[in-house]
């Protein structure tokens, strides 16, 4: 499991990432809409990731690692869960946004 912390860090690092466009644009006094509207391209970058990440889990659940011990299969299938529900949070949060944006 040591291998794949690296898809754990890049995640942290593009949450961080958002934050601190959040904390930036509000303090500039940036109002909603065009906050959103500002922010569209970060959603669009997380949401690809999460379900890269998340099918890439899944590749590895169902076809890689059919045969390997359950306390592996358990680790990496509540990853998969984690990446899946973001991946849903963050197109959500897309389509929201583009839908403001119009």
């Amino acid at each position: 499991m040591k291998n794949y912390k690296l898809l754990d860090y890049v995640l942290n690092f593009l949450l961080l990432v958002l934050i601190f466009a959040i904390f930036f644009l509000i303090k500039n006094n940036i109002d909603f809409l065009k906050l959103i509207r500002m922010l569209q391209p970060l959603f669009w970058l997380l949401t690809l990731y999460c379900s890269m990440v998340f099918y890439f889990y899944w590749y590895l659940i169902e076809v890689k690692l059919k045969e390997r011990e359950e306390r592996c299969l358990d680790n990496l299938s509540s990853k998969k869960k984690k990446y899946r529900i973001l991946g849903v949070v963050f197109g959500v949060l897309l389509l929201l946004s583009i839908l403001f944006s119009s």
